[in-house]
């Protein structure tokens, strides 16, 4: 445990800076110390966590309470952050340049809005804190801004007014594709309909055809009313003075007064009986299918104030939903009626927590046979109880993830304060939800009375009133349907304008353009110390060794606390045959392991790992000079089950059950059922795979695994599940090669030295398995494109449009400053493809690992309109127009991505990724030097090199064939359907 100073006297009542502490606590199990205090004066909430590592992190969060469908939190969340009282430029733009933030984003749910970033500076984290507290309580809220950011209208031709109206918008663009997402449409529905009184039933994100009924007055008037410190919750972690960010607060708080909070009642008036509702999701017409038809069985439970029994919930749901071989989902997939669970679970974080079971693929006739399973079921585990396994499993799972600081790719303090902040700001104590692991300990001790489980259920499902069945319903011509609406609302709109209404539409698209293209005086913005920017490549210790049979062994020395992460990379063939089957490979530890059942082969994972994944990784070597073809099979665990672990992961690989039709029909059913959900959700990875495709063979490769191709050859899988069982066995026998094995450890010394002596009885079955060497054959790009454009259709709204081109190996002295040019094209690209032309989003990338250059965009009205501003773009850069602050800019945006913290869960990965590519220190370091050195000369015959002036690149769209036909007009177009038999998933 790190031994923290006190920064005030710890006695509740003691006064600093204006706030007055409440309460503080060690939390042994987090290696944390807690205090909780409150602005005396405004009733500003604040909780600081002091910890030992160097990510330091910040939210602040407000409860914001819509009343309507017309966007104004989200509206609200993105014009904060457009400039301020302090720094009126366009905030969240021109930090990319100016801060070595690792995190930087702001997000609106349903009834709060989040301001979070991170950094690992001192200085720079206290520039960011004084950015983003001027923008939270100083917003300027421009007229420009709302137009913007929200909605306006404005003719097709901006300065003609004789052409057609449209609505423009940044936000309304976005909404207009998030709610296209099938499973997203449902939870929605379910969450409205279950809470159909209050915020609960308003969309916080906003539907686009309600927009039009805000203005910027009521965006004003909803800031002034919800940005307050009376209605704030504030959450900083790290090892930075306490003190001092309270002092910084209480500066910014001397402008306002106490008030009461904003009042939220979010009761809902009881049912006396269950409920049924049906509603419709709007698809393109000839785009219906089977599994956009779902239904699930819904409950309103408690509210969330209570910790404890929100636990006690979660844990039940956790045993008998939380997986596929869980009870009541295992016997909803067994049943029959339907091709997937519905996108429901349990849900709590709102006020009030609710549950939702159901099917994706049902025949709406037979919603009523699917509840009477459910019930059926409930019933069963309410009369019998739940076997021990199944509970322990879940026990050994929760005590997992307690000591797991491993959050992915956002820093651990933010995760943890935002699972905080929200139940906090719902009337749940902060150290409640802290002391995570006497919670545990409390459903450890309940959960030896048999009745605990089955009383549960009882109460809070089978013997609630409050219900709710969902059945929802593609609507075939849906999507045509609201354009057209959408379309009469513009005509009506501008048959009633007069001469001065028409012309005020011509000045507000004046005002937006000169808004956009306002160069900006930046001098207000902090600007980041040179010191900080090291000529040297961060650094990842490793120490490198063999085991028997050649192996190498990469061990990384982490603060794991207490966990180990484990990943075993395996030499594969890499033939194109079989390479469209690869992502099947994930589904193996779904099977029955070593004869012991799927439902105990399921909990065993679940007791011993945090999960097991199996993967390809494929890439080019940094020098270009060779391909890179491995399997990965990976987890993690505690270190005391590291045997179990490392059993498991050699069953995976030799002993799955693939001789077992009934479970090889289900998950052949769960995959396909998943596949449009999953393209639409994944949409940008789709497209930016495609456009790779048609630029470098190992781009084709990638293609074949993660593109559409791949997505293809799931959705003509023999429903049966035979073909699934013949490719998951094909898939196998890629692995075993002589080529040697790479083993990635990442701990401590000694769970290190435990792992790696565990791992040679399956390094020698691996060896004495393996006869041949790897193969491979080379794979083509197209060479010449038939069209200027390759259009991919599926009922997505909004496009993903791609243009890929050649690019050179990570050590050429060009890559360096490639990626560079790629942070130069950041804001022309911002201002052309989301600020004028009303995308949600658009970068450029260079990607190495397949010698390929993209830009993208995303949830994007337009097609050839982006694709000539990217055009336009790279001629901009060939011709050398940026100034030297810009170039600076970029450069710090570049040190920025090279500096991401490599977090303690991602070392095993990022190593062996480094390490398989030949990314050495020294070749970082080039790398670094190279882009630090360069100059505007090196930089423009770079650009003429690579940037294709004159010449377009390979060009992709995912898009629906409506917006094909509108927004391509004049391109010459070779289109497919992504799901080309709409009769099947």
């Amino acid at each position: 445990m790190t031994q923290f100073p006190d920064f005030i006297s710890p006695v509740p009542g003691t006064r600093t800076h204006g706030y007055r502490l409440i309460k503080q606590e060690l939390l042994e199990s987090l290696d944390l110390r807690a205090w909780q205090l409150v602005h005396e004066r405004t009733g500003a909430r604040h909780l600081h966590l002091q910890s030992s590592q160097g990510e330091k992190t910040f939210v602040m969060g407000f409860r914001t309470l819509p009343e309507d469908h017309s966007g104004v939190a989200h509206i609200l969340e993105h014009s904060v952050l457009e400039g301020s009282k302090a720094y009126p430029v366009h905030l969240f733009r021109h930090l990319s340049g100016r801060s070595l933030y690792t995190y930087l984003n702001a997000m609106t749910s349903s009834d709060h809005t989040f301001y979070p970033f991170a950094s690992t500076d001192d200085t720079d984290y206290r520039n960011l804190m004084s950015c983003y507290l001027d923008a939270c309580f100083h917003p300027l809220l421009k007229d420009e801004t709302f137009l913007q950011e929200g909605w306006r209208l404005e003719n097709e031709n901006p300065e003609d007014a004789s052409t057609p109206l449209q609505f423009k918008g940044v936000v309304f663009n976005e909404m207009k594709a998030a709610l296209a997402n099938p499973d997203g449409w449902f939870h929605r529905v379910m969450r409205r309909e279950l809470f159909p009184e209050g915020v609960y039933s308003v969309e916080s994100g906003g539907i686009p055809a309600h927009f039009p009924e805000l203005d910027v007055h009521g965006l004003r008037e909803f800031h002034e009313r919800h940005y307050h410190p009376s209605n704030s919750w504030c959450i900083t972690f790290g090892d930075q003075d306490p003190a001092d960010l309270l002092a910084a607060l209480d500066r910014v708080f001397a402008d306002f007064e106490s008030r009461d909070p904003v009042p939220f009642d979010w009761h809902q008036t009881p049912w006396s009986a269950p409920r049924r509702v049906t509603r419709t999701l709007p698809v393109a017409e000839g785009s219906a299918a089977d599994e956009q038809r779902m239904a699930a069985v819904g409950w309103r439970l408690p509210d969330t104030a209570d910790s404890v029994r929100t636990l006690e919930l979660g844990f039940l749901f956790e045993v008998i939903a939380g997986n596929l071989s869980a009870p009541l989902n295992k016997r909803l997939l067994e049943c029959g009626l339907g091709s997937g669970l519905a996108p429901a679970g349990f849900n709590s974080w709102g006020a009030q927590s609710w549950f939702g079971a159901g099917l994706k693929g049902i025949d709406p006739e037979r919603v009523g046979e699917m509840e009477d399973v459910i019930d059926a079921e409930l019933r069963r585990l309410e009369r019998e109880g739940i076997e021990s396994d199944a509970i322990e499993a879940v026990l050994d799972r929760w005590e997992f993830e307690l000591r797991n600081t491993d959050s992915g790719r956002s820093p651990w303090g933010l995760s943890l304060s935002f699972d905080v902040l929200a139940a906090w700001m719902n009337g749940s104590d902060p150290f409640e939800l802290l002391h995570s692991d006497e919670q545990l300990e409390q459903i450890r001790l309940a959960t030896r009375d048999p009745r605990f489980l089955p009383t549960l259920i009882r109460t809070h499902l089978l013997e609630n009133p409050e219900r709710l069945s969902l059945v929802m319903l593609p609507e075939a011509g849906g999507s045509e349907r609201e354009q057209r609406e959408e379309d009469e609302e513009l005509a009506r709109r501008a048959a009633s304008l007069d001469d001065a209404g028409r012309a005020a539409i011509l000045e507000d698209a004046r005002r937006v353009k000169a808004y956009r293209d306002d160069p900006q005086d930046l001098s207000c913005l902090p600007d980041l110390d040179p010191a900080l920017i090291s000529r040297e490549a961060r650094r990842l210790p490793v120490a490198h060794g063999t085991l028997k049979g050649a192996a190498s062994v990469l061990r990384f020395a982490q603060p794991t606390n207490g966990i180990v992460h484990l990943r075993l990379a395996l030499s594969v063939d890499a033939l194109g045959a079989g390479l469209a089957d690869e992502d099947l490979l994930s589904l193996l530890p779904r099977f029955s392991l070593a004869g012991r059942g799927i439902e105990a082969t399921a909990r065993r994972i679940q007791s011993v790992t945090g999960g097991i994944g199996l993967g390809g990784f494929h890439g080019m070597a940094s020098d270009g000079q060779r391909d890179v073809h491995r399997m990965l099979l990976s987890s993690r665990c505690l270190e005391r089950r590291l045997p179990e672990c490392i059993e498991l992961l050699e069953q995976v690989l030799f002993e799955p059950d693939l001789d077992a039709p009934e479970r090889l029909r289900e998950l052949c059913g769960l995959v396909r059922s998943n596949l449009r959900g999953g393209v639409v959700s994944s949409a940008t990875s789709y497209v930016n795979a495609e456009a790779l495709a048609l630029v470098s063979p190992m781009g084709r490769l990638h293609s074949l695994v993660d593109g559409i191709e791949g997505v293809q050859r799931v959705h003509a899988l023999d429903p049966e599940g035979r073909e699934l069982g013949e490719a998951l066995r094909a898939q196998l026998e890629r692995v075993f090669t002589t080529e040697s094995p790479v083993l990635a450890l990442a701990g401590s010394a000694q769970g290190m030295d435990r792992a790696q002596e565990l791992f040679r009885p399956l390094l020698d079955r691996i060896a004495a398995r393996a006869t041949r060497p790897a193969a491979s054959a080379e794979l083509a790009v197209v060479a010449d494109m038939p069209a200027e454009l390759k259009a991919w259709i599926t009922d997505v709204n909004g496009a993903f449009v791609a243009e890929g081109m050649p690019a050179p190996a990570y050590t050429d002295p060009d890559a360096p400053l490639l990626f560079l040019l790629t942070k130069l094209m950041v804001k022309p690209l911002y201002t052309r493809i989301r600020a004028e032309g009303g995308a949600y989003g658009a970068a450029a990338s260079y990607l190495a690992n397949y010698r390929s250059l993209v830009l993208l965009s995303w949830r994007d009205p337009r097609i050839a309109g982006t694709l000539d501003d990217y055009r336009r773009t790279r001629e901009e850069l060939v011709a050398g127009s940026w100034s030297a602050a810009e170039l600076k800019e970029a450069r710090i945006a570049a040190l920025r991505q090279l500096d991401s913290p490599v977090r303690p869960g991602m070392a095993a990965g990022t190593g062996l990724s480094m390490f398989l590519l030949g990314q050495s220190d020294t070749s970082r370091d080039a790398f670094r030097a190279r882009l630090l050195d360069c100059g505007d000369a090196d930089l423009k015959a770079c650009a003429t090199r690579w940037l294709r002036p004159g010449e377009a690149g390979a060009r992709v769209v995912l898009t629906t064939a409506s917006q094909l036909a509108s927004e391509a007009r004049g391109l010459s177009v070779d289109s497919a359907e992504v799901f080309p038999d709409a009769s099947r998933p």
